[in-house]
């Protein structure tokens, strides 16, 4: 089966000029699998930013005067 390719040029997105840079012609499947990655990367840090608010919440319940 041969590989259908998406012209980068035709899709005006921030996000794609990240991932794939100068890049003009992607596979579907390289675009899926990149974009899987993305994704991962984000819940990744959102995780991250959660536990920090958490540290966050914490810290003020013990030392509230720091936390206004």
């Amino acid at each position: 089966m041969n590989n259908v390719y998406i012209n980068l040029k035709d899709i005006n997105s921030g996000v794609l000029n990240d991932i794939f840079k100068n890049k003009d012609l992607v596979s579907v499947e390289e675009l899926v699998d990149k974009l899987e990655d993305y994704y991962a990367e984000i819940e990744k840090q959102q995780e991250q930013i959660e536990d920090l608010k958490e540290y966050k919440n914490q810290y003020c319940e013990l030392y509230d005067q720091y936390c206004r």
